[in-house]
């Protein structure tokens, strides 16, 4: 009683009402800076470099190829191949860009020779992995990543090869046109028709090759 006496006497319930306003503002502030403050790191999270790989055999050798799809550059980029399994007899054979560092900006890919691929008649189907470190540094940023991890290859192709084989089919249109009016010419040569190459008719001839080859035999039988 003597509580609510004072609340009564001393507006106590307004100043109460007042004070929780403010401890739930405070809280919702904190609440709101947190959610900032997350959300921008998520943001710059997502600029940051992304170094993918794929393990690729290309004429009897194993490629690794590491593409960089995130929307920031990799600076001193180093790519350490430390070991390989399920490749038959077939070791390392590591090419030289693997000792070197290199700046990959958004969508650069570097592809080097990893290994001869061990797979051949008496092995069958292989399936070679490899274990591999990485390390780079964030453009703009003393910031460096470092970790490994097993890349395994796999049969499965999704590349699309696009070629420029620059085919003119006007002139090859041309081409068949004068091939197929000189078969014409022929036909009617031999036939002793008078076919258009652009008629679609069936003829049928008269003659053949076997029928004026027994009469011009029989013709020197005669003569004789």
């Amino acid at each position: 009683m003597k509580v609510l006496e004072f609340l009564n006497n001393n507006s106590g319930i307004a100043i109460l009402v007042a004070g929780i306003s403010t401890l739930c503002s405070l809280i919702a502030l904190i609440i709101s800076l947190s959610y900032n403050v997350r959300t921008q790191n998520q943001y710059k999270k997502s600029l940051e470099p992304q170094l993918s790989m794929r393990l690729d055999k290309i004429n009897g050798m194993l490629y690794l190829k590491v593409q960089n799809t995130g929307r920031t550059a990799a600076e001193n980029v180093k790519i350490s191949v430390e070991s390989i399994e399920n490749n038959g007899a077939n070791d390392l054979k590591l090419d030289d860009l693997f000792s070197q560092e290199h700046e990959m900006y958004p969508n650069e890919t570097i592809q080097a020779i990893v290994a001869v691929s061990g797979e051949n008649a008496s092995t069958g189907f292989l399936y070679p992995k490899i274990r591999i470190g990485v390390l780079y540094r964030i453009y703009g940023t003393k910031t460096k990543v470092h970790y490994t991890r097993t890349i395994t290859f796999s049969k499965v192709y999704d590349t699309n090869v696009i070629a420029d084989v620059n085919i003119d089919l006007k002139n090859l249109e041309d081409s068949l046109r004068t091939t197929a009016r000189a078969i014409v010419r022929t036909a009617n040569y031999l036939d002793g028709k008078h076919v258009a190459s652009y008629d679609e008719i069936e003829v049928f001839s008269e003659k053949s090759l076997q029928s004026d080859i027994c009469s011009a035999i029989e013709s020197t039988k005669k003569r004789k």
